[in-house]
C-alpha cells in the first residue's frame, strides 16, 4: 500500500510540474503596448519561444547551461523538501520515520541553500567576465 501512495504522490508532483511549466511562461508574457495579441503562438514567438538565437558567444552559452543546471537542482531539492514533509505527516508517530523525514528536509534545505549561493556566485562571475566589473542594478 505504501508503494501505491508513493507512486500516486510522484505522479501528482510530475503533473503539477508539467502544468506549471506550461501555464506560467504563457501567463508571464502578459499584454503590453508592444503586443496586443491574444494568440499563444504569437506570444511565444514574441518572447523568443520556439525560435532560438544561433549567434551566441561561448560565455553566454556556458551561463545558460549553468542556469539550467542550477534551476533543475533547485526544483529537485524543493521536491525533496515536499517529500520529506509528506513522510513526516504520514509517519503516524513512528519515531524512525520522523527522524528520516527530518533528515531529508534538513539535507534538502542545505542543498537548496548551496544551489542558491552557487547561482549567485555564477551570476556575479558571469557579469564580471561579461562587463569587466560589478553591475549596479538601479
Amino acid at each position: 500500500m505504501s508503494f501505491i501512495r508513493y507512486k500516486k504522490f510522484v505522479i501528482f508532483l510530475l503533473t503539477v510540474c508539467l502544468v506549471t511549466a506550461v501555464v506560467f511562461p504563457i501567463s508571464a508574457l502578459g499584454d503590453d503596448e508592444k503586443n496586443f495579441s491574444t494568440n499563444v503562438t504569437d506570444k511565444l514567438k514574441w518572447s523568443g519561444g520556439p525560435t532560438y538565437n544561433t549567434n551566441v558567444d561561448l560565455v553566454s552559452w556556458v551561463a545558460q547551461v549553468i542556469r539550467l543546471i542550477i534551476s533543475t537542482l533547485g526544483v529537485i531539492f524543493f521536491i525533496f523538501i515536499i517529500y520529506g514533509g509528506w513522510m513526516w505527516m504520514s509517519a503516524r508517530g513512528n519515531e524512525e520515520q520522523i527522524t528520516k523525514a527530518k533528515d531529508i528536509i534538513r539535507n534538502s534545505l542545505i542543498g537548496l541553500a548551496i544551489v542558491m549561493l552557487s547561482g549567485l556566485i555564477s551570476f556575479m562571475i558571469y557579469y564580471t567576465v561579461l562587463f569587466g566589473g560589478m553591475v549596479v542594478i538601479k
